[in-house]
């Protein structure tokens, strides 16, 4: 067998050949080879998930070792090595002898577009403009500027915590789970906010609020939340990014910049610019 080791291929060398004759008027010759538990793990160890799991459809003694923990733990630990976020679950399962569930139900959660609020609240997130936020914003963005994103923390009690340093001066900010509309643009149904930054429903893509107390023009344009290929997590408007994993422009790929994520934006996000812009210009005419 390719790749495996000397020692393992001189074994499978003088491992007997049993022929069977005559069943059903039919001389038939078939390979025993009896490979003791240790050679099995040794050459299984060299096929990634899809085809470990089709081993085990050769036969009952094949499925049972194809099952083996300590295959899937190799491949479970090769498959988090690079990975922003393995959700603790998983990992408690890892560690109890269950690898080939982690595994499965790692790579399945790896690409859910929901987040609740203990998960959200567990996580240190990065934020930075986006360049449509306009030259004021992005003029003292950090990440811009060639520097580590700024860093937040959403708290339990449903408030936004600011890294210090992170802004001059920043108007007390609340944060809310919702739901993402059903369809795109403006006549497609609302969503549905959760109380206290709860979301309502796990099947339905997450949106995340933000308000600053202070102003008028009330929430911010919606964040929509994407997945990473690094299995992070991503929420995005025209105007921001936020993300649950280190942002830096000189290391960031591609998906992370502007021009990937603007393809991503919904037409009813660029609705709530528009509707915010309006506010905020009608807000400047009273104060006038």
């Amino acid at each position: 067998l390719v790749g495996t080791s000397m020692a393992a291929a001189e074994r499978m060398e003088r491992l007997p050949i049993t022929t069977r004759l005559r069943r059903h008027g039919r001389r038939r010759e078939t390979c025993d080879w009896q490979l003791d538990a240790d050679l099995h793990l040794c050459v299984l160890r060299f096929l990634d998930r899809q085809q470990l799991a089709r081993v085990g459809l050769v036969s009952r003694e094949w499925l049972r070792i194809s099952r083996e923990n300590q295959l899937w733990e190799t491949l479970c630990r090769e498959a988090w090595r690079d990975k922003a976020h393995v959700r603790l679950v998983d990992m408690s399962d890892l560690v109890a002898g269950r690898a080939r569930l982690a595994l499965q139900q790692s790579i399945q959660a790896s690409t859910q577009l929901h987040i609740d609020a203990a998960e959200l609240c567990s996580r240190s997130w990065s934020f930075r403009f986006k360049r449509a936020a306009g030259r004021a914003w992005t003029a003292e963005d950090p990440w811009w500027d060639g520097r580590a994103a700024r860093t937040l923390q959403f708290s339990s009690d449903g408030t936004v915590a600011w890294a210090t340093g992170s802004f001059d001066w920043v108007p007390p900010m609340r944060w809310a789970l919702e739901e993402a509309p059903v369809s795109g643009g403006s006549g497609g149904r609302r969503s549905r906010r959760g109380r206290n930054g709860k979301g309502v429903g796990e099947s339905r893509q997450t949106l995340l609020r933000i308000t600053a107390e202070d102003t008028q023009q009330g929430s911010f344009p919606g964040h929509l939340l994407i997945r990473h290929s690094r299995w992070g997590y991503v929420f995005h408007s025209p105007w921001a990014v936020y993300a649950s994993f280190p942002l830096h422009i000189a290391s960031d790929d591609s998906s992370l910049l502007d021009r990937r994520l603007d393809k991503l934006v919904e037409e009813w996000q660029w609705d709530e610019v528009h509707a915010y812009n309006g506010a905020e210009d009608s807000g400047d005419g009273n104060d006038g």
